[in-house]
């Protein structure tokens, strides 16, 4: 699968395992269905998360649906005017909007929020609206693209690990990256240290712009939330000083003009500083030069863990072969070669005559007394049939299954295969449908097992159509039990 490593996948590749759109796909993330994990700065879902959901799509499905208004009013069980009341007071907010071909703006809302409506707000379902309410919504308020926005911000956010690059996302939103944000004072250098962390994470296109606030209550909103990130920042770690370029360049080796623009208005970022000297480099990396060497990074260690994977896999193919193979030569130590007998019984008669039950009987006698024998059929159902059979009658000891698709108690002394697993060892072969001996592209498969260890296979061109005229002129009405030896 392409995006996947050994245990996790891209979001992407996740994303088109689970075949839901992008949206949908980060609804899930935002509920917490689909369960994420970090690996340095780079979020992935595990493979065993979407091995879960893909053992019951319908089920993830459901609860990422997108509705509209009049289907997501019937799950929230009120009428479609009271929960376009809702929407546009901003108690439910949309998940997707787009333009109809009447240019007119539609709005899709969560089936599992709507569903959730009645739990969350008892009192706003009720026969009549709080006063507030009704007031807000007389006045024309329509909250709808307001908690659009700040629900794509929230999901924005799912996606940003770094404290600092969170603070930097409320800084793009609400433009206060200055010396004052309220009451509270920002440095120098983390002034600097934001505006690197949005260009090295390429915030401005990994937002967009369809998250910027629009409203005075959304800017209002937005700058809180900046305050409140950046004080977690701080908590986590100080923003990196900042070392004059001509200090920096002294611990480079190299001249002034050889530190990127970037920095020499307000300085080199410590930690970048040492990361360089500790490199050997003579200059400190641009955000741009940052951001090229961490994809790079990532992309080496996806290739490397899709490598390792396709290791695993082959050894684990190697294993599962040298295993096939260890039971083969078991079963061939324990059933005899057959020994070299010219003989060939054909069992004829109309379809439904008994062929191949009194066949069996034969195949269980043999088996009671003490020998060995192989059952081939042209089908795997066939075989598998004859093999509950036997099963049934000698014990589940003693008979085994090969096929294309099973491979069971390979040394049991009763085999049941399909002609073309079937082996060339056993004192007992019965050959069931013979005349496909005669045909052409399959006639080979039926052939080699009647091979003993000392002779070549029957020419079974020679006897088929001979055994199909002595069937014609009986009229196929007796079966019969016919010793025949092959002509030279």
């Amino acid at each position: 699968m392409a995006g996947t490593t050994a245990k996790h996948l891209t979001l992407e590749a996740a994303r088109r395992e689970l075949d839901l759109r992008r949206d949908e796909f980060t609804l899930g993330i935002e509920h917490g269905l689909i369960r994420t994990c970090w690996s340095g700065d780079e979020l992935y879902v595990r493979a065993g998360e979407v091995a879960r959901w893909r053992a019951s799509p319908g089920e993830l499905a459901e609860f990422t649906r997108m509705v509209h208004a009049a289907e997501a009013a019937e799950l929230a069980g009120v009428s479609r005017h009271r929960f376009d009341q809702l929407a546009r007071a901003g108690v439910i907010r949309p998940v997707r909007s787009y333009t109809n071909r009447y240019h007119a703006e539609v709005w899709q809302y969560s089936a599992a929020d709507a569903r959730q409506l009645p739990e969350r707000c008892p009192e706003l379902l009720g026969t009549r609206m709080p006063g507030p309410f009704l007031a807000g919504l007389a006045s024309g308020v329509d909250r709808r693209a307001e908690s659009y926005r700040s629900r794509l911000r929230a999901q924005s956010l799912l996606k940003l690990r770094d404290p600092w690059t969170r603070a930097a996302a409320w800084s793009h939103w609400s433009r206060s990256a200055q010396p004052f944000a309220g009451r509270m004072k920002i440095s120098q250098a983390e002034a600097a240290h934001l505006a690197r962390r949005a260009a090295e994470e390429r915030l401005t296109d990994v937002l967009g712009a369809h998250t910027d606030p629009v409203t005075l209550e959304e800017h209002g909103e937005a700058a809180r939330e900046f305050t409140a990130a950046l004080r977690r920042a701080r908590r986590s770690r100080p923003a990196p000083e900042l070392v004059a370029p001509s200090d920096a360049a002294a611990r480079l080796g190299c001249a002034v003009e050889q530190i990127p623009d970037e920095y020499r208005d307000r300085g080199v970022p410590a930690d970048l500083l040492e990361k360089s000297v500790a490199d050997g480099s003579t200059t400190v990396p641009t955000p741009t030069g940052v951001v090229a060497g961490r994809e790079h990074r990532a992309a080496q260690h996806r290739k490397d863990e899709r490598e390792a994977a396709r290791k695993a896999e082959q050894a684990a193919k190697l294993r599962r072969e040298q295993r096939e193979s260890a039971a083969a030569a078991r079963a061939r130590a324990h059933i005899p070669e057959r020994t070299a007998d010219p003989r060939v019984t054909l069992h004829l008669g109309p379809t439904n005559s008994g062929k191949t039950h009194d066949a069996i009987d034969l195949l269980v006698a043999r088996a009671e007394a003490g020998g060995t024998g192989v059952y081939a059929a042209p089908l795997r159902m066939l075989a598998f049939e004859v093999y509950e059979r036997l099963r049934t009658r000698l014990g589940a000891e003693r008979v085994g299954l090969r096929t294309g698709e099973e491979y069971v108690k390979p040394d049991a002394p009763v085999l049941c295969c399909t002609a073309e697993a079937a082996p060339t060892v056993g004192d007992f072969l019965v050959v069931d449908e013979a005349h496909w001996l005669a045909d052409e592209d399959r006639g080979h498969a039926w052939t080699l097992p009647q091979a003993p260890s000392e002779q070549g296979a029957p020419p079974a061109a020679e006897w088929i159509p001979h055994r199909r005229a002595r069937l014609c002129r009986t009229g196929g009405r007796r079966p019969a039990a016919q010793a025949f030896r092959p002509r030279r």
